[in-house]
């Protein structure tokens, strides 16, 4: 689908660290918001507007971190994890129209991500 595509895109720019293709799927008025709980040092504490600063920020958090970036699925639509030292550190939902991001919302608060990081018990234990 275009969301997938435009999520692929998004999640490629993120992970190169590429501004320039960052900000290309972005809407121009974008918006973000980061939820980390005050647990991340140098995540925004406020939402974020338009395509440079929201590309900025997200190339400035994860870039050189060693994540790992993947599509998944996230409240039904293709979003992305980030992935560091085998734990999801944030989980990304976006929205699009046509083929541009609008709306960006992170959650990287470790306690609202537990449920992703808790030990897999083998069927039948």
């Amino acid at each position: 689908t275009l969301h997938t595509a435009v999520v692929r895109r998004f999640a490629h720019a993120i992970e190169t660290g590429d501004v320039d293709a960052l900000i290309s799927v972005l809407d121009p008025d974008v918006t973000g918001d980061f939820d980390s709980g005050g647990a991340i040092p140098g995540a925004p504490t406020r939402e974020l507007h338009g395509a440079n600063s929201v590309a900025r920020q997200l190339v400035l958090t994860v870039s050189g971190t060693g994540a790992t970036i993947d599509v998944a699925d996230v409240n039904g639509d293709p979003g992305i994890t980030i992935t560091l030292a085998g734990r999801v550190a944030a989980v990304i939902a976006v929205s699009v129209h046509d083929d541009r991001i609008t709306l960006i919302h992170a959650i990287g608060n470790p306690d609202k991500l537990t449920h992703l990081n808790a030990p897999h018990r083998p069927t039948g234990q």
